[in-house]
């Protein structure tokens, strides 16, 4: 199964890709939506709030979410405490929906929709990123005619998010979206019919077929280092050893995204060519 992180900045038009590729036939889970999820009454991340800032974060026993916001985003170790409390509870929710949706579909292929993924901590938990990027000045003349928001607060918004960058460094996939909905919609037509369904054809065929998405849009990301930090992060060790070789266990390289064919492993990615041997011929 393809699991496919999607991410950007208000105002990138990510949401609006998501969207689309749900009428494609991906199975879409939304970041925001499981974030509130879990902290509905009654639910143990709330009951851990409500132990750490009291009756006055609580409405009737439902989450006082501009109280909490009050004190969270005036201090940021009250931040990073609220973030060490929703943040698993978050996760584990997402794997929960990854294992349904795997039941009922494993060769199927999962979006997940989050705002808010480098410099988190789970950056590489999916097997490939894609990022929608745009300009900020592009991103808050947006917010101003569709949320109605003042350019200062836009920009504000804007940067208090990660960079379009930064998001770049993490991602195998860019979508630029500068222009107007029908680019958007031809980008995001032609990175799923040229790239996400021969990645996850990959990965269910156990095959390696070269695709390449072509739309002026479309950026792929060819450093290998990304692939490096990804299996890094899943706990396999890449090294120089007569190309590139790696140790570490089946369920890891699968997870990174890579299928085995016999001899060596491949990535799945069909925009990259890319091989790895065992090292020491063993796991």
């Amino acid at each position: 199964m393809l699991t496919l992180a999607l991410t950007g900045g208000i105002g990138s038009g990510k949401s609006h890709v998501a969207t689309i590729w749900a009428g494609l036939g991906a199975r879409v889970i939304d970041a925001d939506r499981t974030a509130r999820a879990i902290l509905e009454p009654g639910s143990p991340a709330l009951a851990q709030i409500a132990d750490r800032w009291g009756e006055r974060v609580l409405d009737g026993g439902a989450l006082n979410r501009q109280a909490l916001a009050d004190i969270v985003f005036a201090d940021p170790a009250e931040r990073q405490a609220l973030d060490d409390i929703t943040h698993p509870a978050i996760w584990a929710s997402v794997d929960e929906q990854i294992a349904g949706a795997r039941r009922e579909d494993p060769d199927g292929v999962i979006v997940y929709d989050i705002p808010l993924l480098a410099g988190y901590g789970r950056e590489f938990e999916m097997v490939a990123n894609v990022s929608i990027a745009a300009a900020p000045e592009v991103r808050a003349e947006r917010l101003l005619l569709t949320r109605g928001m003042s350019e200062a607060d836009a920009r504000a918004r804007i940067a208090a998010q990660s960079s379009d960058e930064e998001r770049a460094d993490i991602s195998d996939l860019v979508i630029v979206n500068e222009s107007d909905e029908a680019s958007l919609e031809s980008a995001a037509m032609a990175a799923w019919e040229g790239w996400v369904l021969p990645f996850a054809e990959n990965l269910r065929s156990g095959t390696w077929s070269p695709a390449r998405p072509w739309d002026p849009a479309l950026a792929v990301n060819d450093d290998v280092g990304l692939q490096l930090d990804r299996l890094r992060y899943h706990g396999v060790r890449p090294r120089a050893e007569a190309g590139l070789a790696v140790t570490g266990s089946e369920e890891a390289m699968v997870r990174a995204g890579w299928v085995w064919q016999g001899s060596s492993w491949r990535l799945a990615n069909p925009a990259l060519d890319l091989r790895a041997n065992l090292s020491g011929g063993q796991y």
